[in-house]
Parts: C-alpha cells; structure tokens; sequence
C-alpha cells in the first residue's frame, strides 16, 4: 500500500514544501488487535458531513456506511456546510481502476486536526469487478475509517481497514482503533495556525480471483467454473499434475472455464498477466468440493440367502452396488442410512462388491470396497 504524503508548512509568506518518505511494512496475514492510527483526528469523536452524491445509489452506500460508524460509537451528522465531504467518481483509466477509493486531508501537524477532509469512491472499480451493494459499503465504511483517523491493517487482515478490503464491515479491532485515537483530548495549546499537511490515503485494487462458484456436468464430464477477475485479463486453471490452461477474462471481470477431466484431483485457479506470471491469490478446488463424498459401510452380514450392507451415506443420491464390476442395484436414497440387500444369486460364489453415490451436480464418489465374507460372517466397524 503506497501513501502519498506531501507536506505544505506555510510560515507567514514563506512556502515551504517537501515530500515525505513512504515505510514499507511486510505485515504478516494476521490482523493487529487494535487498528493503527494516523496523525489527524476530529476534535472529538463526532463530526459533520455533506453527501455530495447525485445518485440515488451512491447516497445510500454513504448513508450505510455513516449507518455502520455510528453504530460503533462515531457520531456521523448530516450537514450541508461541513469540512468532510462524501462523494464518488468516475476512473476507468488502466491507473485508476487499481484504486477503489481514497481519503484527501488537510490537517494541522501541531495537534493532528483536520481541516479539510474530501472522502471518495470509485465507481469504475466497482462497475468493472462486480462489486455487491455490500462491498461497496464495505470500501465506503473503509474511507470513512481513514476520515476519522485510521490508518490499514496488516494485509489479509479482517478488518473494515484492510487496505485491499471489500469483504469485510467494522470488525471489533477497528472499533479499538477508534476508541484509542480519541481517549485523549486535542491539544490546542501551541498550535500554528498557517501550517498544514496534505495526505492521501488510497484503497488499492488487489488483483484476486473472487467469488468462485462450480458445478459438475456429468453428462461431459466437466467442471464448470464462474468467478470474478480483479486486476488481470487471463485466469489459469491447472488440474492435478497437468499443463496449466489459459482463458480469457471478459469485458466485465468475469470468468467461465469449462474444463473436461477425469479422476479426483485438484483445481487451481489463479491470474495471470501477459507473460503468464502469477498475480493474484491462488484459489483451490479439491475434489471434496465438486465430488460427493465417499459411502461409509459400517456393518455387513453374509448368509445362504445372501448379503446385507449396512451405510451411512448422502442423502438425496444416487446409490449404485457393482460385483466385479457388474451394476448389481442402483436406488435413490432419501435418507442418510440406509441397508443394502444382495441375493445369493447375484453373489454367486466369487464377488467382489463396491459401492459408489452421487449427489446433484457433483461428480459421483469415489467406489468404496465392502468387506468380502464367507456365509456366516458378519463385519461391524465400531466407531
């Protein structure tokens, strides 16, 4: 995260103005218990706004997220003249669509209060990667946040002040960093009033693959996979020990891989630029996730007439019983356990009996081996 800090002193007519340097963090994917603070603040832990917003939609994503503060014990007050004005704007540039928002501060270093606070959000980025009503309220709450006098979390933190975040409303650790910022009163005593500092503090699109859905089509063995892009144009797909597949991002950040496959391994799904670098979050389909679960067989009893299963299995599914191969029974079952007869007959004197399942829209279970018994055994797996 790159903050772009410029320091304006002004003393009497003399100008003065230097750039400060930035501190890189490498923060850890944990989350600070109390969310750091900045160097401004209101004077007290109230504050008024004007929503500058002409959209009908824009005004409520605001009125939410003030909604959300207040509720954490910051008074948010609706004012036409007022120092912090809300708004949002229009950036579709390759530059502006890896900024969901920022917050643009005009405070005096003497004593940290801010004079001037404009707080923005970026309905580009919001268009372009399909951003919910929610997280946009999320990247809303997050401005407001550094208005007040937050500063980020650590990366991949959960807290309203990741400085990625979408995904997240105020988290406790950020209701700890507000209180802290404001346990103490503002100090007026020495302060100049002709000096201030102007700070921007940008919300960075991370580049991620999100919202990832999937399905199994049986009838082409394949894995339909849909999901959103963030900040690149390709997706790769990589299944098991196989070559990594390439697929194109569409206009609107969205991806829909058809992948043709065979046995259980698993999915990875990651993006990629142009020269096929990794840049993003990799996000993993195991086969536990579009494959049903395998059957359990807990008991199975032999005699002349024949052979009972006993299996605690998925319910709705498909249930299918093979000898050596041969679909012996196949039935749909409605509940979770369920018992298993196979004649003498279909037995005979050599078998060999396994049992898969299937659920809707996945792919069916790995064949789970019974037992084999003489007449007049039983088996029983105690748990």
């Amino acid at each position: 995260m790159v903050n772009k800090r410029i320091l304006s002193s002004v003393l009497g007519s003399l100008g003065v103005l230097a750039v400060a340097s930035t501190i890189t963090v490498n923060a850890k994917a944990s989350t600070y218990e109390t969310t750091p603070m900045l160097s401004y603040r209101y004077s007290k832990k109230t504050a008024n706004y004007h929503d500058k917003s002409t959209s009908v939609h824009y005004k409520y994503v605001w009125k939410k997220a003030v909604e959300a503060w207040k509720q954490k014990g910051f008074k948010w007050t609706s004012k036409e003249s007022s120092k912090t004005n809300l708004t949002s704007y229009n950036d579709s540039s390759k530059k502006g669509l890896t900024i969901a928002g920022y917050d643009a501060v005009r405070y005096n270093p003497s004593n940290g209060y801010i004079i001037r606070n404009n707080v923005m959000i970026n309905r580009a980025v919001f268009e372009k990667y399909g951003y919910s009503t929610d997280d946009q309220i999320h990247v809303a709450e997050h401005e407001l946040g550094h208005a007040l006098g937050l500063a980020h979390n650590k990366v991949n933190s959960k807290s309203v002040m990741n400085p990625a975040n979408r995904f997240y409303s105020i988290q406790p650790c950020d209701v700890r960093g507000m209180n802290k910022r404001y346990s103490t009163a503002i100090d007026n005593d020495s302060v100049n009033p002709n000096q201030y500092v102007d700070v921007i503090e940008y919300m960075k699109v991370k580049p991620r693959v999100s919202r990832v859905s999937y399905k199994y089509n049986a009838t082409n063995k394949q894995l339909l996979i849909k999901g959103q892009a963030e900040g690149f144009s390709k997706i790769a797909v990589k299944y098991g020990h196989n070559k990594v597949r390439i697929f194109k991002v569409d206009k609107h950040s969205a991806f829909n891989v058809k992948y043709h496959f065979k046995g259980y391994g698993t999915f990875t799904v990651y993006g990629v630029n142009r020269k096929g670098k990794i840049v993003s979050n990799k996000y993993k389909i195991g086969s536990n996730k579009y494959a049903t679960e395998k059957t359990v067989v807990y008991k199975n009893t032999r005699n002349k007439n024949g052979e009972k299963i006993y299996l605690s299995n998925v319910a709705p599914s498909t249930i299918r019983v093979f000898n050596r191969g041969k679909l012996v029974k196949e039935f749909v079952a409605d509940s979770s356990g369920n018992t298993i007869f196979i004649s003498q007959k279909k037995l005979r004197k050599s078998n060999l009996i396994t049992i898969d399942q299937k659920e809707f829209n996945k792919k069916t279970s790995v064949r789970v081996k019974v037992p084999k018994l003489q007449i007049g055994e039983n088996n029983v797996i105690n748990y």
